[in-house]
């Protein structure tokens, strides 16, 4: 499912080095590795949580745009 906040940027800090890298939404969507271009360290994120409220995030726009809908149809 497409969002609009699929390329909304997050930081996130390399568990290595601490290099500030910045990951989209679209991102932690489809991946768990991430690998650091400052010091090529691999971790592998639990990114369970964060694609569980991407989900609820992605159901309540979707409710807001259904209702905003039939809003604007009376």
């Amino acid at each position: 499912m497409k969002s609009v906040f699929d390329e909304q940027s997050l930081p996130m800090p390399c568990p290595n080095c601490g290099h500030r890298i910045n990951l989209t939404v679209k991102w932690f969507r489809g991946n768990n590795k991430l690998t650091c271009p400052d010091c090529c360290f691999i971790a592998c994120l639990n990114t369970r949580d964060v694609k569980r409220e991407l989900a609820k995030l992605d159901e309540a726009i979707d409710a807001f745009t259904k209702a905003f809908t039939r809003l604007s149809n009376q």
